[in-house]
């Protein structure tokens, strides 16, 4: 018989878990939280989930998500004898409505607020119509196409530049400084039909 004393050593592991402030947020403030929790661990290290990480002991990292879903986010605790310990948890970025149209422009073309838009968070594109009237009631711009999510700059298909019909050339067709009555209808991204109405006002 040959016995060889304390010939395996069993290394303590450490022990890490986290919790999030908060647990789902809104794609209008996606920015979560996180605090570790943390016992033995002399380094730590994020995964958020959408591809970034925070290494370097951060026991407390804020993180921006970019997009609508569901991310699953690990935090793995290392401490010095190269063991470790990881804890994993789901969070939630929803989706959220948001609609938002300006009080007035100038389409001068300067560059600078030259178009009329509306723009907005969770607004279905394919359910989208838009139209303007003068103060006589006469149709003076129309579009179903939307392109202002969360842009209500610039000028696009999706936007009135103060013309007839948005056509800039013809020159008797300008329209005069004053207010315009808009209105639209349009779905969400859960399936609900929205109508807005406002006035816009056009200065030259």
């Amino acid at each position: 018989t040959h016995t060889v004393e304390s010939m395996i050593e069993i290394y303590p592991t450490p022990s890490v878990d986290f919790y999030t402030d908060p647990e789902e947020a809104s794609i209008l403030t996606p920015n979560i939280q996180f605090h570790a929790i943390n016992e033995g661990a002399l380094a730590l290290y994020w995964y958020f989930g959408d591809g970034d990480s925070a290494t370097i002991n951060t026991a407390s990292p804020v993180h921006f998500y970019p997009a609508v879903g569901q991310y699953g986010v690990q935090l793995v605790g290392v401490n010095h004898y190269n063991c470790k310990d990881t804890a994993y948890k789901e969070i939630t970025i929803v989706d959220e409505l948001s609609f938002y149209s300006p009080t007035g422009f100038t389409p001068n073309g300067d560059g600078i607020n030259d178009c009329f838009k509306l723009c907005g968070n969770g607004i279905d594109p394919n359910e989208f119509y838009f139209v303007v009237y003068d103060r006589w009631g006469e149709k003076v711009f129309e579009t179903e196409i939307y392109d202002g999510e969360d842009d209500c700059q610039g000028c696009g298909e999706g936007s009135w530049n103060g013309a007839m019909n948005n056509d800039p050339n013809l020159a008797d067709e300008l329209l005069p400084s004053g207010v315009y009555i808009w209105y639209c209808s349009f779905v969400d991204n859960f399936g609900n039909q929205h109508e807005e109405t406002g006035e816009i006002h056009l200065v030259r």
